[in-house]
Parts: structure tokens; sequence; C-alpha cells
């Protein structure tokens, strides 16, 4: 009374299949592979910082950066810059969540009547606002840019 119908069951395949001719990269393998792109980046940022492509203001270098944290971690400021960056990120994310809370709760049924007549006034100005922002930051760069 233990068989199955339709016979005996095979166990499934490995499901773990080895790959490049039959075996498995090594783990040392897959690490550098995974590092090729974020190398690739650095390099590519380090050639542009130092070729001018940017001010360093606009972009530093890798080695320029490094160098800062290195100083930073000398003087002991490190980690209240990482702190005040981390608060940031927070902020930012609660800030975010807060909004797609507040617009998911305006996109339900019953509160959409509620707020029907403060997003008819409200949507034109919004609108306006940003077109506005954009003309004039979209000439700040003109000006900025403009030859001298």
């Amino acid at each position: 009374m233990t068989e199955r119908a339709g016979g005996p069951v095979s166990r499934p395949a490995d499901v773990r299949r080895p790959r490049f001719g039959g075996r498995r990269p090594s783990r040392t393998g897959r690490i550098a592979a995974g590092l090729v792109v974020p190398l690739i980046v650095l390099a590519a940022w380090q050639v542009a910082a130092t070729a001018g492509v940017f001010t360093p203001a606009q972009l530093p270098a890798p080695s320029a950066v490094l160098a800062a944290v290195a100083e930073l971690a000398r003087r002991g400021e490190l980690w209240q810059h990482v702190a005040i960056s981390g608060q940031r990120v927070l902020l930012g994310f609660a800030a975010g969540a807060s909004a797609g809370v507040v617009l998911g709760a305006v996109r339900w049924a019953g509160l959409r009547q509620a707020a029907a007549g403060s997003r008819v006034t409200l949507w034109p100005r919004a609108s306006s606002l940003a077109i506005s922002r954009w003309v004039s930051f979209s000439g700040s760069l003109r000006m900025v840019n403009a030859p001298a």
C-alpha cells in the first residue's frame, strides 16, 4: 500500500547542474567575475576625473575620495559624517514612504471622492510650478555654460 500510482518515482535531477564544461566555477572565480563590472566603473571614473572631463567639484577622482575618507578616519570624524548621511537617507525614505501612503490612501475609492476637490484646485498650480522650475533651471544651465 505504499506504492504510488504510475510506478516508481525517480529522484529529481540535481538542481545545481555543473556549467562551463561539466564543472562549476570555483568560489574565487565567481567572486572575481562579480568584481569585473565595479572595477571597470572605478577605472572609467578615475580616467574621466583625471582627464578633466569633470571638474573635481563635480566628480572627484576615486583616489581623492579614498584620501578624504582616510583623512576623516584619521581625525575621527568619519563616523559622524556616516551617521549624518544615514540620517538623511532614513529621513528621505520616511518622507517617500509617507507620501506613498498618503497617495495610496487618496487612490482608495472611499477617500477619492473627498480629495477630488483639492486635486482639481491644486493640480494646475503644481504642474505650472513644475514647468516654471524646469524653465528656470534649464535657463540657468545656459547661463553657467555660456562662453565667457
